[in-house]
């Protein structure tokens, strides 16, 4: 229980901090532009107990005694008293204070105009003298300084208040954070194993960047680019040792494998393009179709456009070497999409398409499909029971468990083979601690990797 609130926490901090520091800000502007200075002024005055020596100590009848001066301040009849002869603006404050030790009592004065202030003071701790043996039986007063005029201001001590009002801010939205805050735990690479049912096959590093720049360089025609060699280190590492999990689950061998996003917005066409481009350079012979017609991405990552896709191959099978295009990329070819979304999907799910498939990895050791996201419902399931492997891409920290369970157990039913999930968009300071340039502390990682 303490760890999931420990989780709760951590996902709202952010909004935490940002409401912290909304929140200490306004207090900043309120204390700085609104709030008016203020003065102190103290009247002092010495005050001996009935029944108590100038010697000896009475912390219990000095404390009373001290009450019992603040509450008379407080009093509306001394009030008036003490204003009849005194200038006052309705903002100055009076409280009575003082320690058992010396037997001194403070009358202190808080307000806006420094003058208010001293008079206020000095009325008050005069009234207070003269009153005190008869109002309170003290048995000695003596007045020790009177209030002075203030020179400057001393209040508020506007840093302060607002470093309190921030870690008050902190304290209070992080307990409502714990008690409150969502119960929904998403789940990514760094997520230990027993919180989640589908398996990890890796991660790759947020590269969003690095494939506008490659969609750039492609539209200008520039030769040799390529989205694999236009991401960096970290993923590229990740893209690897995820090809590597996917080559483990065929038994090192080819086969047929769709790759899919849980949504849109998972990337899991570029996903299928560092795939590709992946075992094309590994030695592979690879054929990339693309089968998701809503959102087609694979023909501007492979800087390559056809005018015949699968569906014209399968009314007519002469027509494939018109559909089967070359790339960049050494052993890797490339089947467009040019026909509309719901005509693709009706073709995925033919047994013609699955037939289609078989023959083709008679030619090629790996066949990589684009499949719709899982949101499309059984489009994307019927495209993955006709295939060998199913890579289900999800954003980390994007799903929970149970929201990624459901999506496999969605192709599950269908009789496509979930192989495991790829997390995408891994944050790139999440990795820079584990892929060090040192290849020995790199090796060390995937040897705890593989031990865990």
């Amino acid at each position: 229980m303490f760890k999931r609130a420990v989780r709760r926490w951590k996902r709202s901090l952010k909004w935490i901090m940002a409401l912290s520091l909304v929140l200490s800000l306004a207090m900043a502007v309120y204390t700085y532009r609104f709030e008016p200075d203020r003065y102190v002024a103290e009247y002092v005055f010495y005050a001996l107990p009935a029944d108590v020596t100038e010697d000896e100590e009475a912390p219990v009848r000095m404390g009373m005694l001290v009450k019992d001066y603040d509450h008379l301040l407080h009093d509306p009849d001394f009030r008036a008293q003490v204003m009849e002869n005194t200038l006052s603006d309705g903002k100055t404050y009076l409280r009575a204070c003082g320690t058992a030790e010396d037997h001194m009592v403070t009358i202190r004065a808080v307000g806006e105009d420094a003058q208010i202030v001293q008079g206020l003071a000095n009325a008050a701790g005069e009234k207070l003298v003269a009153e005190s043996d008869t109002r309170f039986g003290v048995s000695k007063t003596d007045v020790v300084s009177r209030a002075e005029l203030p020179a400057e201001a001393t209040l508020p001590n506007r840093p302060l208040r607002i470093l309190l009002t921030f870690a008050a801010a902190l304290i209070v939205l992080s307990v409502l954070a714990v008690l409150f805050g969502s119960r929904r735990e998403p789940v990514g690479w760094l997520t230990p194993p027993e919180r989640t049912s589908v398996p990890a096959l890796g991660q790759v590093a947020d590269f969003r960047s690095a494939k506008n720049k490659c969609l750039r360089a492609l539209r200008k025609e520039k030769d040799g680019c390529t989205f694999f060699g236009s991401v960096n280190r970290l993923v590229r590492e990740g893209v690897c040792q995820a090809a590597l999990s996917l080559r483990a689950c065929a038994g090192m061998g080819g086969g047929s494998i769709a790759v899919l996003g849980a949504c849109a917005e998972d990337e899991a066409e570029a996903l299928t393009v560092l795939f590709g481009q992946t075992l094309a350079r590994e030695g592979f012979s690879v054929l990339m179709m693309e089968m998701n017609g809503a959102d087609p991405q694979l023909g501007d990552l492979l800087g390559v456009r056809g005018q015949v896709d699968v569906l014209d191959c399968l009314a007519d099978d002469r027509v494939l070497s018109q559909a089967l295009l070359g790339t960049s990329t050494r052993n890797l070819h490339f089947i467009d999409c040019c026909h509309d979304a719901e005509s693709v999907l009706h073709a995925g799910a033919s047994e013609a398409f699955r037939v289609f498939v078989e023959n083709a990895l008679e030619i090629y050791d790996y066949v990589l499909i684009s499949a719709p996201p899982t949101s499309f419902g059984s489009s994307a399931a019927a495209i993955g029971s006709a295939v060998d492997q199913t890579v289900l891409a999800a954003t980390e920290g994007r799903y929970t468990d149970r929201e990624l369970s459901g999506a496999a157990g969605l192709l599950a039913r269908a009789a496509a083979r979930v192989s495991g999930v790829v997390y995408t968009s891994v944050p790139k300071k999440l990795l820079r601690g584990l892929y060090e340039e040192d290849e020995r502390e790199y090796r060390k990682v995937l040897n705890q990797s593989a031990g865990a």
